[in-house]
């Protein structure tokens, strides 16, 4: 169960190769079956609040790291823009404490649901109505400077005039995936 309410214990072991100690994070019905998790060369991250209450473990490589200028994200950010990892909800487990949920309207048509620390106030995740295999985690969340880097920049039309973007990323004016108009 993705966001279930089972007891979540955590496992350590090394990377292959590498010398750092992670966790992966498994409910207790699969705790002797790390295979499901992810595929040697297994990547582990976790995401968390800023207080440390709320954590999401996410396995593997995201399948689309996106920046978003839209309003609604720079109010939730307090920032220009936000940056968003994309993994299927397979990839991921809530590791550590509870979530507060936000759901709004989205430019897309559809809804977005919030996950945020109660505590702090920090987003961590949340879920798109139109992408339902889809969560989007907050690459802040990570606090890993070496994330892989966003290959594309959603409403671009709300972009900072004094924000330049690297070559690199693909920009569009609004976003790409669109359902039906909101209003």
């Amino acid at each position: 169960m993705l966001f279930g309410s089972q007891t979540v214990v955590a496992l350590r072991w090394l990377y292959p190769g590498d010398k750092r100690l992670v966790r992966a994070y498994r409910t207790r019905p699969q705790i002797a079956d790390l295979d499901g998790l992810c595929s040697p060369p297994c990547v582990i991250r976790e995401a968390a609040c800023q207080c440390g209450q709320l954590v999401l473990s996410c396995s593997g490589e995201p399948a689309a790291v996106s920046l978003c200028h839209c309003l609604d994200c720079q109010r939730r950010t307090g920032s220009v823009f936000g940056v968003g990892a994309f993994f299927t909800k397979e990839q991921v487990m809530v590791a550590k404490g509870s979530s507060t949920q936000f759901s709004r309207g989205a430019d897309s048509g559809s809804t977005i649901t919030f996950h945020f620390c109660g505590v702090c106030g920090s987003t961590v995740w949340w879920e798109p109505e139109h992408l339902s295999s889809m969560v989007g985690v907050a690459v802040g969340a990570f606090a890993e400077p070496d994330f892989p880097p966003p290959l594309q920049a959603t409403w671009a039309v709300r972009q900072h005039e004094w924000l330049h973007l690297p070559v690199e990323v693909t920009s569009h004016p609004k976003s790409p995936v669109r359902t039906t108009p909101r209003g």
